[in-house]
C-alpha cells in the first residue's frame, strides 16, 4: 500500500469520506501507478507517418474533446487498447481511472453493473460503472457481449442509469464507454447479431485503427522502436537496420500487425551482431 492509498484510509476512518468515495480514491490511484504516461506523451507512442497516421491523430484528437461514447475497430494487434487509452489520457478524464473489460466472460453482466447482495448485511459487489466514475471503460471484444447486456448497455447510455445484478435500485455514473472490435460491427449489426440500438450510439464517434500492410512506408520507424524498445529490456546497445530487411520486411502480407513485434523480438535473442539483416528476422514461419 502507498502513502495516498494510506491517505485515504485515514480519511475514511476519521469519516472524511464514504466507503464509496474512498474506494473511488484508491481505484483513481491506482489507476494512475498503473498508467503513468499520460497526455501528449502517450499520444506520441502511436509510431507512424503519413496520411492514415495523420488522420488518425485527428481523429483521436477529436474524440479526446469530445465526452460521449466512443467505438474503436480494427484488426487484431492493431493497437486498439493504445488508441483507446490515448483518448482517455488526452480527455478530462485524464485523472480518473482507466479501466477495461473483456466481453468473452461469463459474467460481463456482474462486471459491468455489480451485484446487489441478496441478504441483509451482505456487501454489494460494485461493477465498472461504480468503479470507473467520472473515468473511462473499454469493453474489448464487444461483439461477444451477450444480448441483454447489450441492452442494458445501451440503456445506460441513454439515461446515464443503471441497476446493479439482482436489484431494482437505479445508481447513476459518469463513465465514459469506448467499445472495442475487431471485426466492422455494421456487418455483424445487419446480420441481426449485435443491437442496433447500441451500435448507433456507440458509432457517432468511431475510430479505425491501421492495419501494417496498408502503411508499409511506417515500416523503418516501426522497425527501430521496436528494436529500441527491446534492447532495453535486454539492456544492450541496440543494433542497426540493414536495407535488405526492410525490404525482406516489405515483401511480406502481414496478416496481424503484432507478428512484426514478434519478429523483432525473437531475433534480437541471441543475436550478437552489430546490424540486424534480412537473414536474421524470419516472418510467416520462413526464413
Amino acid at each position: 500500500m502507498n502513502q495516498a492509498e494510506r491517505k485515504v484510509l485515514n480519511l475514511l476512518h476519521s469519516r472524511k469520506v464514504t466507503a464509496d468515495e474512498a474506494a473511488d480514491l484508491i481505484d483513481a490511484i491506482r489507476a494512475q501507478i498503473e498508467t503513468p504516461t499520460r497526455g501528449r506523451a502517450l499520444a506520441s507512442s502511436i509510431v507512424g507517418h503519413g496520411d492514415l497516421h495523420r488522420k488518425l491523430h485527428e481523429d483521436i484528437a477529436e474524440a479526446a474533446a469530445l465526452d460521449g461514447p466512443v467505438m474503436v475497430e480494427g484488426e487484431r494487434g492493431t493497437g486498439k487498447m493504445m488508441i483507446s487509452r490515448t483518448i482517455h489520457y488526452n480527455s478530462r478524464r485524464s485523472d480518473r481511472p482507466f479501466l477495461s473489460l473483456d466481453c468473452t466472460g461469463d459474467t460481463v453482466d456482474e462486471e459491468i453493473f455489480g451485484v446487489e447482495p441478496k441478504k441483509k448485511g451482505e456487501t454489494a459487489k460494485r461493477g465498472l460503472l461504480d468503479l470507473a466514475r467520472g473515468g473511462s471503460i473499454v469493453l474489448d471484444m464487444l461483439v461477444d457481449m451477450p444480448p441483454d447486456t447489450q441492452q442494458k448497455l445501451y440503456a445506460y447510455l441513454q439515461t446515464a442509469q443503471f441497476k446493479r445484478v439482482g436489484g431494482s435500485k437505479s445508481y447513476t455514473s459518469d463513465a465514459r464507454i469506448i467499445g472495442v472490435c475487431h471485426d466492422s460491427l455494421a456487418d455483424v449489426v445487419s446480420n441481426g447479431q449485435f443491437n442496433a440500438d447500441l451500435y448507433r450510439a456507440l458509432a457517432e464517434t468511431k475510430i479505425a485503427s491501421i492495419a501494417l500492410r496498408d502503411c508499409l512506408g511506417c515500416l523503418p520507424d516501426l522497425v527501430t522502436h521496436f528494436i529500441t524498445a527491446q534492447s532495453r529490456v535486454e539492456a544492450r546497445v541496440p543494433p542497426g537496420v540493414s536495407n535488405n530487411l526492410i525490404e525482406k520486411l516489405r515483401g511480406y502480407a502481414w496478416p496481424e500487425n503484432s507478428e512484426l513485434h514478434q519478429a523483432i523480438k525473437d531475433a534480437l535473442g541471441g543475436f550478437k551482431g552489430d546490424v540486424l539483416g534480412a537473414e536474421d528476422v524470419k516472418v510467416g514461419g520462413g526464413d
